[in-house]
């Protein structure tokens, strides 16, 4: 096919494909089917495309040039998702499906991390965790098969491998970043064993047992639900975008989705099916401040996406590096970890506050280094590298003086993981915890530049800058061109020349006084 018919039937694929997800997601369809709309574009899933796009990368230049890299994105991500429909869709309806026995009582498999995150109890909650095993097990099976197939599928596209291929589509040194993770890992690894040792022991946890499910209940923490009252969440929001010179009220392309099905996916999630004329903002509340956060991050794509120019190509507006969304995203989450907002949106007091952002930093830093590792993982993972890693990430011998090596990628995860998080990770999730695309660089990139404009916002409209409409002026000039700017390009607008996981690094250490 010609560039404009491929073009145009990606767009029409993707709207449908996007549209049958979003039903699936919100809870209104039990069972997702993708194959009749594979199948109404067969010609779309071919070899050919996937050669004709890169040929038209390699021999145009400047912003046409990125566009056809967008594109080429797009239709190798098609291609290899293609054969895997049926597979796909068996193993999303499976979990949408999956019973977990409590008690005597039947409960949603996707509702389990919502009552782990809220119960109290350690013994409970590894309790909980361990009834999802036996599903785990299964869901594993089918997340392996895919990593499998995409691997076959990923050498039939012309590129050497999976890795290569992302590297070359998001103009991205994946290997010069893991050094930047390593370091990272290493620079803020005494910082973070301190924070996270005290923060278990807050819910009288030992660290010698702490896991994964303790990390839940931690990060849930409803010591502070009394701030953030789930009745307040969206007339907050409101009022916050008010602030910056916007009126949810008036964005008839925002489509808000707050109501609390049984088959709804517990996680929020933006769901763009037209830019910028129906963006869908879909969140199921559970209570507390991680609801904020999630609804205000979701909010933050959603403003993008809504305030983007029209008459913007397909290719910029639907394609391009996640991490442009993902920086705004991140931002507007990052707006309630603010003593600006805190005292202007609720009722803490000073000392309150205080600790409220001691907590989210550290929060903040676990998953900074939670990222930072699972794209060392990840690296491991599609290279096929069992090479065991030490406390420094670097490769360690044996007693022979070989290399020492793990004996699968599951144990592979989990140490990695655990020597990261400080807590036991289990090696369940090792196929399932992957980020397809390396979306896991998109979003440490994301929250590099998000610091990076945090203090180009700061600095420009003052601390208080969610307050000032000026700031909403200059965010809406940066969302009009939607996903058009580079990653680099976002940097230079907020004043930096590079984008590094150092300005990570010494805004947790600020923080927290170890500069």
């Amino acid at each position: 096919m010609d560039r404009n018919h491929i073009l145009e039937q990606l767009e029409a694929f993707e709207l449908e494909l996007c549209t049958e997800h979003l039903q699936h997601l919100v809870g209104l369809k039990e069972e997702i089917n993708s194959v009749p709309i594979y199948e109404k574009y067969p010609e779309l899933f071919s070899l050919d495309n996937v050669k004709e796009c890169r040929k038209l990368v390699e021999t145009t230049s400047g912003l046409e040039k990125r566009k056809n890299l967008y594109l080429l994105g797009s239709v190798i991500s098609s291609f290899m998702s293609e054969p895997l429909k049926e597979l796909s869709d068996e193993r999303d309806t499976f979990e949408a499906k999956a019973i977990v026995a409590v008690d005597g009582k039947d409960v949603p498999f996707r509702q389990i991390g919502i009552m782990i995150s809220n119960e109290p109890k350690h013994s409970e909650r590894k309790r909980l965790f361990e009834l999802t095993l036996d599903l785990k097990k299964k869901m594993e099976a089918y997340d392996k098969k895919m990593l499998e197939e995409e691997w076959k599928l990923a050498k039939k596209t012309g590129f050497t491998d999976y890795t290569s291929i992302f590297s070359y589509v998001k103009d991205t040194d994946y290997d010069k970043m893991a050094g930047q993770m390593r370091k990272f890992l290493v620079d803020t690894d005494s910082l973070f064993g301190g924070l996270i040792a005290k923060e278990m022991a807050k819910i009288d946890v030992p660290m010698e047992d702490a896991a994964g499910y303790d990390i839940s209940f931690w990060i849930r923490n409803p010591k502070f639900d009394q701030y953030f009252k789930k009745e307040q969440l969206v007339p907050s929001l409101k009022e916050t975008l008010r602030g910056l010179g916007f009126d949810l009220d008036k964005q008839d392309n925002i489509k808000v989705d707050i109501e609390d099905r049984p088959g709804k996916v517990p996680r929020a999630f933006c769901m763009p099916l037209r830019i910028p004329e129906e963006v869908h903002l879909v969140i199921k509340p559970s209570g507390g401040q991680n609801d904020y956060k999630s609804m205000y991050h979701e909010c933050g794509h959603s403003e993008h996406y809504a305030n983007s120019n029209t008459d913007l190509p397909f290719e910029f507006k639907h394609m391009g590096s996640h991490c442009v969304s993902e920086t705004y995203a991140f931002t507007f989450e990052h707006i309630i970890m603010t003593d600006e907002w805190l005292s202007h949106h609720t009722k803490m007091d000073a000392a309150t506050r205080r600790e409220f952002l001691e907590f989210d930093m550290t929060v903040k830093l676990f998953f900074l280094r939670r990222y930072a590792t699972k794209l060392l993982y990840e690296l491991k993972l599609h290279r096929g590298d069992l090479t065991r890693v030490g406390d420094d990430f670097e490769p360690v011998k044996d007693k022979t003086g070989k290399e020492a090596k793990y004996k699968d990628m599951s144990e592979c995860y989990s140490d990695m993981l655990t020597k990261a998080c400080k807590v036991k990770i289990h090696q369940i999730n090792w196929a399932s915890d992957v980020d397809g695309g390396y979306y896991s660089a998109d979003y440490l990139r994301a929250w590099m530049l998000e610091v990076q404009l945090q203090q180009h916002m700061r600095k420009t409209y003052g601390k208080d800058w969610m307050h000032k409409t000026k700031a909403g002026d200059f965010l809406r000039s940066l969302w009009k061109d939607a996903n058009k700017p580079t990653p680099l390009e976002l940097a230079k607008a907020f004043g930096y020349g590079s984008i590094d996981m150092g300005i990570m690094t010494e805004e947790a250490e600020g923080f927290f006084g170890r500069k």
